[in-house]
């Protein structure tokens, strides 16, 4: 069963089968990035925020 995750330009997401680019900010994740092939190519990515220690914030996935 694969999951969806709604993207902040209202596409729904198969997160769980897209391939996902991974972006570190020292030992961190920062970024995840995926791209999406429906009606159109879109890239979407999900920004990670920490306060050194911990993850803080993690946002909804971002149409670029």
């Amino acid at each position: 069963m694969s999951s969806t995750v709604q993207a902040s330009d209202g596409t729904m997401l198969p997160i769980d089968s897209l391939e996902q680019t991974l972006i570190y900010s020292g030992s961190f994740i920062s970024t995840i990035t995926v791209t999406y092939q429906g009606k159109t190519s879109d890239t979407y990515v999900q920004t990670f925020t920490n306060d050194g220690t911990d993850i803080t914030s993690i946002s909804q996935w971002v149409a670029q």
